[in-house]
């Protein structure tokens, strides 16, 4: 899943959006549902990876910016849009954007593989750039209940576990924590809507301050 961190993607970048693109659809489509649902016109994509949600948002008549820390997710979002959409090379707890730059901001599978500090400055960071009230729109992994969502979250880990060993330290750190539905209160965030996919595995938030 796409990550801020320069050197961890460069290598699967070019495969990423094969490998990974018709498992993670449903979420994109569903972000560009709730976005759509909203007035926004302006929206940015953190951790964007290669750049497929944005352009997704993008043919939806949205103004879209995204960013990545990772120089070889940047190099294929750039030449996948052919300058459809502004994309910068930044760390996402740290963006260059004035405060109130952007109607909604994206996170998507991101917040799980990054130590908790990190998380925070990510959403504050977020936050900070979004007019008011703030909205959000977040996918990321939840609590499997039931026996078939524990079974895909088994898989789930498996993923994980090779993605690194700090990586699936980072998420099993992020799933003790109650996964996404129990960092929102940590940072003050409401949850306005929430469409649980991936054998409810994942959900797709809009949340807020």
């Amino acid at each position: 899943m796409a990550d801020c961190r320069p050197d961890e993607y460069s290598q699967l970048a070019p495969y990423y959006d094969f490998l990974l693109g018709p498992f993670i659809l449903p979420v994109r489509g569903e972000i560009c549902r709730l976005a759509s649902s909203r007035q926004f016109e302006s929206v940015l994509d953190i951790c964007c990876g290669t750049g497929e949600q944005c352009l997704m948002l993008s043919s939806l008549g949205f103004e879209v910016t995204g960013v990545d820390l990772s120089p070889g997710m940047i190099e294929v979002a750039k030449r996948n849009a052919r300058g459809r959409v502004r994309f910068f090379r930044e760390d996402a707890a740290s963006l260059h954007f004035v405060d109130s730059s952007f109607d909604c901001a994206v996170i998507s599978f991101a917040l799980h593989e990054k130590e908790e500090d990190t998380r925070g400055r990510i959403l504050r960071e977020a936050l900070r750039v979004v007019r008011k009230p703030g909205v959000l729109i977040i996918a990321d992994f939840i609590t499997p209940r039931g026996f078939l969502p524990k079974m895909a979250g088994g898989f789930v880990h498996v993923v994980e576990r090779g993605a690194g060993r700090q990586h699936y330290r980072n998420f099993r750190d992020f799933m003790k924590r109650g996964a996404l539905q129990g960092i929102l209160p940590t940072y003050d965030l409401k949850l306005y809507r929430m469409k649980k996919l991936l054998f409810r595995n994942v959900a797709v938030v809009l949340a807020g301050t």
